[in-house]
């Protein structure tokens, strides 16, 4: 009998564990500064294959918008998710003013609901490398100039368990659970 439940917890626990999936958390930090129109990738975080969601995202940038005259918010910095070169998801991080700023922001799950479903959707046996890209949106026109420093990104990943991780590990409750009324029975 003994050897019995030490079986069946051995295998509620190899269930247990095998259901787990530990969050992964990558971070980009590009050296040097940039200086110039256009789009300009700033640093990237490429998931391990099966990832499906983020639970944080937080980045920090330095930045000045050099153009002559107004400034407008959207010359700035995002990022982007990426499947292979397939451009996804917008992220708004930093928009750029006439003084240099460190602009600091956090995003936790609540904040990142959108983005999590297109993960989910993605074909993960397409063998593209599903990644999240930092890079500047710089309207480029003359006198138009955006300069970035010291820009870091850190993004917390997982795979959230499949269902069929998720019965195996009901089954082994209910296993435990009919064990112990027929164990209280006798």
């Amino acid at each position: 009998m003994k050897l019995l439940k030490a079986f069946a917890i051995s295998m509620v626990l190899a269930t247990a564990a095998a259901s787990a999936s530990a969050s992964v958390v990558q971070t980009t930090a590009p050296a040097g500064s940039y200086q110039q129109g256009g789009n300009q990738e700033l640093g990237r975080v490429t998931f391990a294959a099966g990832t499906n969601y983020v639970s944080n995202l937080s980045s920090s940038v330095t930045l000045v918008d050099q153009g002559w005259g107004g400034s407008d918010p959207s010359n700035g910095v995002y990022v982007g998710l990426y499947n292979g070169e397939n451009h996804l998801y917008n992220l708004h991080l930093a928009g750029a003013g006439h003084d240099w700023s460190t602009q600091t922001r956090n995003f936790g799950a609540a904040d990142l609901t959108e983005l999590n479903a297109l993960l989910l959707a993605i074909d993960q046996s397409a063998n593209l490398a599903v990644s999240m890209r930092m890079f500047t949106n710089s309207w480029g026109y003359p006198g138009w100039s955006l300069t970035t420093r010291n820009a870091t990104m850190s993004i917390t990943s997982s795979q959230v368990p499949e269902p069929a991780s998720i019965a195996l590990f009901g089954l082994a409750i209910a296993g435990m659970a009919a064990a112990r009324r027929r164990k209280s029975a006798k």
